[in-house]
């Protein structure tokens, strides 16, 4: 499986900002994200590929400060949110 060690989402102006999973995963394919805003109201989205879902929702937003996420594509179009 591919697997993305960590994307960490540290701007240097915050804003809201979406990241879209691959549409092209392999069964097992992971990725993690973590939410490292340390100032402002700002959410990072995770977005599922058009006609995805992450745990059966579009997209999921982490917007507190050392929020992480960590998804699993599981097949059938479908992400599944992992400990």
């Amino acid at each position: 499986a591919v697997t993305d060690d960590l994307i960490a989402w540290v701007p240097g102006t915050p804003a809201a900002t979406t990241s879209t999973l691959p549409s092209g995963a392999g069964v097992g394919e992971q990725h993690r994200f973590k939410y490292l805003a340390a100032s402002g109201s700002f959410a990072m989205t995770i977005a599922a590929p058009a006609g995805q879902t992450i745990d059966g929702v579009a997209s999921t937003a982490l917007s507190t400060l050392y929020a992480a996420l960590h998804v699993v594509f599981i097949g059938s179009s479908q992400w599944s949110v992992l400990p």
